[in-house]
């Protein structure tokens, strides 16, 4: 049952197009689910958004939470962690 109810909403997710000041200061897994228009993830939908934020950290195309310096790209915590305005694009 849940993996129908995950395939379906993996077919309903639409990339919005965000731009960076509608993401701004949002935490980054809060901001991938805006830009997918999901209101709350869970099991295979949150690793996956998971796995981008890491990504995105990985690549240094987040910030820090006082806004000022990019990311580490060894410092883990996705909770942690924003958009970027040279980042979201890429993100």
């Amino acid at each position: 049952m849940e993996v129908q109810a995950t395939l379906e909403l993996l077919r309903a997710l639409e990339q919005q197009d965000l731009d960076y000041e509608t993401v701004k200061g949002k935490q980054i897994i809060r901001a991938l689910l805006k830009e997918v228009d999901v209101k709350f993830a869970k099991g295979y939908i949150y690793q996956m958004l998971k796995g981008v934020a890491n990504e995105a950290r990985r690549r240094s195309l987040l910030i820090n939470p006082n806004g000022s310096t990019p990311m580490s790209s060894e410092y883990g915590d996705v909770n942690k962690m924003f958009p970027s305005l040279t980042g979201w694009e890429q993100t």
